[in-house]
């Protein structure tokens, strides 16, 4: 376990391993080191161990590459590489499974102080950051039947108030402060990419449909409706919150162009009722 311990310390020292020696004055690490780890006349323990220190980096920094396309093409790969480096920093990977290298990267770009520099520099990343984690965890989420639209066709019209709804456990609804949606868009389809100029809120809605991850930007209107959605509302509780912003004639024709595209779309799935 202490060599497990050792080797995972100065393999995820930020300066390298020795660089993490030369800072032990007692020269603890170094005989542990040598103890733990064969050297030879090419190549000794330290620096055998660097290349896995290097490997480890260059891995973990291609999984959030991954991760994070849209993010790395607009920031560029030196700015991309710093960003790597200084976030395992403050969240080494620990989990053996890689796809949870960049759980945090959206927080870190947002609040920490080593981030600072890249917030100045891309104010829009935390957003971009974000976006591109939903993404990818739509597409890990659990699946469930979504409402189909032989559903809805078998409930009577004068019914349809009751209808329950609940969102898809693959579906996230949230809002960012940057129009970043274009810019993930681009990415996926291989054009160049442009970041936003200044800031303009989004709503965003991510889910899946099978293996696909989709998302589309909101008005304030629908986002408000499938928060209401979000939150377990019947039917008849979303054309009043409707009704609250439409006319009286408006709302039930906009509900229902809500509950056709929501259906179609497998954003939603039956929350109770006579669903």
């Amino acid at each position: 376990m202490r060599i497990q311990q050792l080797i995972s310390q100065l393999v995820r020292e930020p300066e390298g391993v020795a660089a993490a020696l030369r800072k032990d004055a007692g020269g603890a690490l170094a005989r542990e080191l040598e103890s733990a780890v064969c050297g030879n006349a090419r190549m000794g323990a330290a620096e055998r161990l660097e290349v896995y220190a290097n490997a480890y980096f260059f891995r973990i920094h291609d999984a959030l590459k991954e991760e994070y396309p849209a993010l790395a093409a607009a920031i560029g790969d030196g700015w991309f590489n710093d960003l790597a480096g200084l976030y395992l920093l403050d969240f080494p990977s620990r989990h053996p499974n890689l796809a949870n290298a960049g759980a945090k990267l959206a927080r870190f770009l947002a609040e920490h102080e080593r981030a600072a520099p890249l917030r100045q520099r891309f104010p829009w990343a935390a957003d971009v950051a974000r976006l591109e984690w939903a993404i990818q965890v739509a597409f890990d989420a659990p699946d469930a039947r979504p409402l189909r639209p032989e559903d809805v066709a078998r409930i009577p019209p004068e019914d349809w108030a009751d209808l329950g709804l609940a969102l898809h456990p693959t579906a996230e609804l949230f809002e960012l402060a940057w129009p970043v949606c274009a810019l993930r868009r681009a990415s996926d389809a291989e054009a160049p990419v442009v970041a936003p100029t200044s800031a303009a809120p989004e709503h965003v809605l991510v889910w899946r449909i099978d293996e696909r991850v989709s998302y589309r930007v909101l008005d304030d209107l629908e986002a408000s409706a499938l928060a209401c959605v979000a939150r377990g509302a019947r039917f008849g509780e979303i054309l009043e919150h409707a009704a609250e912003r439409l006319d009286d004639d408006a709302a039930p024709l906009q509900g229902a162009e809500w509950l056709r595209r929501w259906v179609t779309d497998q954003v939603v799935r039956g929350g109770g009722g006579i669903a």
